[in-house]
């Protein structure tokens, strides 16, 4: 899949393109952790929000890093609650992974992938559909690219079936 003409990235070259696709993975992995507290094991609490303050930090570190090596912003996306933003973002993400691709240094985006995963169950536990998910998580970009696309192609599938108030796909621009 070659990145198309009218990306949310611009023309970012592959090397940007991968330090940009790690700060959102890195921004995953920390939207991924529990939230809650487990009162399954004691101290597990504390561990958890030990866990995610660690995976902020890493990914706050990373973000600063990008904005002082770049000078451009990087906001995170806008709320991916519904089937219209959840593929846009996804679309818009591949295109970043598209983008990535050819740098040897891009790792697959596992959190970003989860996450997509993780919101669309809830957006289709609301039409009573799920999301087919492969048995394992990617292991290369390209597995990834193909399931961000499936996701996409699964949303629109929504947007066709039934009535889904349109609300604007807004995702993000890097300049």
């Amino acid at each position: 899949m070659t990145p198309s003409t009218d990306s949310p990235f611009g023309s970012l070259t592959s090397a940007r393109a991968a330090d940009l696709l790690h700060v959102i993975d890195l921004e995953a992995r920390w939207h991924n952790l529990p939230t809650g507290v487990s009162k399954t094991e004691a101290g597990s609490g504390l561990r958890n929000l030990q866990g995610k303050q660690k995976a902020y930090e890493a990914f706050r570190s990373k973000l600063i890093a990008y904005r002082s090596r770049f000078g451009s912003p990087y906001d995170p996306e806008p709320l991916l609650s519904n089937p219209v933003r959840l593929a846009a973002w996804c679309r818009a993400i591949l295109d970043l992974c598209s983008r990535a691709e050819s740098d040897s240094r891009v790792l697959c985006p596992v959190h970003v992938v989860e996450k997509a995963y993780r919101i669309a169950d809830r957006v289709g536990a609301r039409s009573h559909t799920a999301a087919e998910r492969p048995g394992l998580p990617p292991t290369t970009i390209r597995q990834a690219i193909e399931e961000l696309d499936s996701i996409a192609r699964w949303c629109d599938s929504l947007q066709s079936a039934g009535p889904v108030v349109p609300q604007e796909a807004k995702v993000w621009r890097v300049a």
